[in-house]
């Protein structure tokens, strides 16, 4: 009789450990998962940002649960991409893309800014310094982070670019006089302009252009994150909500760009995967119609 309540009570602690093991499992196969993304400069309210109400919308469509969370510290985008190969610290993070970047991250090849982040409105000091003539226009000295694409395809295409790893310091480096522009995406330049580059000015006549895709990337391994979120970012294209974001993020100044008279100054791409889906032109905004063709510039690399 002992034996047999010493058996049975054995199998009851064995249930009872087999039960609760699997309660934790499923617990933790249903629990959200945090997701850490980097910001890419200190002057970003998180919450506020397009890419961030984008990335959550985008999730919530993705049939996964997931938990968005900022990064502790913002970093400059070589640490941020190094954070997800690396230390996988961060889980993702939003970037122009390059060859060299899609090496060594996975990206979700979903213009997530519709390639406005190739459109460059010069921001400088004094208005009407620039030459207007394509020409002439590489020898005014540039000024750009250091781990920027945009730094290489400028200097590829003739232009002499100075650059800092502090952010801040490249709009004072225009307010200082030790460069003559800044070029800043049209996505870019509304916010900047009504708080760190308060003090600089928009040259007018003149846009820069050169094809670029802004992306969500993770690390190559994270299979799940990456289907979740081409999954949740086709589902919001379909049902409207990524064009609504678009519009109430950059509506404005594409409406003013539409009614002013820029010369479109074409610069090659040489940095551009061959995988970018530009024959998918559903995926990106149209350059300004007030713009003809004949009056487009063309800069090819030397």
């Amino acid at each position: 009789m002992f034996k047999y309540l010493h058996v049975h009570a054995v199998l009851l602690v064995v249930s009872f450990i087999i039960v609760n093991t699997l309660s934790l499992v499923q617990a933790a196969e249903t629990a959200p998962r945090t997701l850490v993304y980097a910001l890419p400069n200190s002057n970003l309210n998180p919450m506020s940002t397009y890419q961030v109400r984008l990335l959550q919308a985008a999730l919530n469509h993705s049939g996964e649960h997931f938990v968005l969370k900022p990064a502790a510290e913002a970093m400059v985008q070589s640490r941020a991409l190094k954070e997800i190969t690396d230390t996988s610290q961060i889980d993702l993070f939003w970037s122009m893309t390059s060859e060299a970047r899609e090496k060594i991250l996975r990206p979700i090849r979903i213009p997530i800014d519709k390639g406005v982040l190739g459109w460059r409105l010069l921001l400088v000091k004094e208005q009407g310094h620039i030459s207007p003539n394509w020409q002439r226009i590489t020898a005014f000295r540039m000024v750009q982070g250091h781990d920027w694409p945009d730094t290489e395809i400028l200097r590829k295409a003739g232009f002499k670019v100075d650059t800092s790893a502090d952010f801040n310091s490249l709009f004072n480096m225009i307010e200082k006089g030790r460069a003559d522009a800044m070029p800043r995406s049209v996505n870019e330049i509304q916010g900047e302009l009504a708080t760190i580059a308060n003090k600089l000015n928009v040259e007018p006549g003149i846009m820069l252009y050169y094809p670029a895709a802004q992306y969500f990337f993770v690390a190559k391994h994270d299979d799940k994150l990456a289907l979740a979120l081409e999954c949740g970012l086709k589902q919001i294209i379909q049902n409207g909500v990524f064009d609504q974001l678009f519009n109430e993020e950059y509506g404005d100044i594409l409406q003013q760009l539409q009614q002013e008279q820029r010369r479109i100054i074409k610069l090659d791409n040489p940095l551009l995967p061959k995988g970018t889906p530009l024959h998918q032109t559903e995926l990106w905004q149209p350059l300004p119609s007030n713009v003809d063709d004949n009056t487009h510039a063309y800069l090819e690399r030397p």
